[in-house]
């Protein structure tokens, strides 16, 4: 063979070498792609801060690169809502992970599971907050509102939490992950043309975008003690009465539930304190957040 013709064939042996590799490499790729696709979420991936998690029956264990004696926990931990919230037509899942890095703290995340062919695709994993107390968590207007309290500012975290926050967070395909949706808040009372929130104690009554809104009394509470583990999370329930354009009616709310009148929509968002065990509240104690929407 001439030298000409092993350099020929020098370079077809390489083309396929090359070939086969990037082919399998190609394959191998692939499969952990579709690997990332599950069909029960709690068996997911999921990205924290930038390193993916494979949650097994809703937990996992991580052994530190760095300090092999650092174990992270993370543990699926509910709060679920549902909708299509990449916009596709599917109905996906969002829902709180806690991070447990090892020290004192209890870090609360949002993950997303995205329906697609085959199963869900875990998302990037947003920070919500340390040792925080979930509410409840809805999806809603193409928005994921994750309720929850927190410690007022300058109190230790030895206090339970007591002051009642939102997060109104939008899942974006091209990065998948979800960014903060910034909502025009000052203060208990904020009123747009179309939109208002309202905090009420018992007793106290509002009118706003053309509803008034009075709180009774509380009816019921049985959610879960922010310190403990239920198998049930529970409910509240608050007497109201309602004035709008149909006129006045009682109407007795449930948190995320909502009634729709003639021209509004108002929901019982929020409901704080949180119920902790051995504490006794009084009516007094507690505060409603409604939210008002037109039409």
């Amino acid at each position: 063979m001439s030298l000409k013709n092993i350099g020929i064939a020098v370079v077809v042996l390489g083309a396929l070498v090359a070939g086969f590799f990037a082919f399998n490499s190609f394959i191998y790729n692939e499969k952990q792609t579709d690997e990332k696709v599950v069909t029960d979420p709690k068996n997911g991936w999921y990205l924290f801060s930038g390193e993916w998690v494979h949650l097994e029956n809703g937990k996992a264990e991580v052994v530190s690169a760095d300090d092999e004696s650092i174990t992270t926990s993370y543990q699926y931990f509910g709060n679920e809502a549902r909708g299509d919230i990449d916009g596709d037509g599917d109905e996906d899942i969002v829902f709180l992970v806690t991070q447990q890095p090892g020290g004192s703290g209890t870090f609360f995340f949002l993950a997303g599971a995205i329906k697609e062919a085959g199963g869900y695709r875990g998302t990037q994993a947003v920070f919500i907050g340390d040792r925080i107390a979930p509410q409840t968590t809805e999806y809603r207007d193409g928005r994921i509102i994750v309720n929850y309290a927190v410690r007022k500012p300058g109190e230790p975290f030895t206090t339970q939490p007591s002051m009642g926050k939102s997060l109104y967070l939008k899942y974006s395909s091209d990065n998948n992950d979800f960014g903060e949706v910034v909502q025009n808040f000052e203060g208990e009372h904020t009123n747009t043309d179309t939109f208002a929130r309202v905090t009420l104690k018992v007793g106290e009554k509002t009118s706003i975008l053309g509803v008034t809104i009075q709180v009774s009394e509380l009816v019921e509470d049985s959610r879960c003690p922010a310190d403990v583990q239920c198998v049930w999370a529970g409910r509240v329930k608050v007497h109201t009465t309602i004035t709008s354009g149909l006129g006045t009616a009682e109407y007795v709310f449930e948190d995320l539930k909502s009634l729709t009148t003639e021209a509004e929509e108002v929901t019982l968002v929020q409901v704080t304190p949180l119920p902790r065990e051995g504490v006794v509240l009084k009516p007094a104690d507690y505060a409603f957040t409604f939210e008002i929407k037109k039409r």
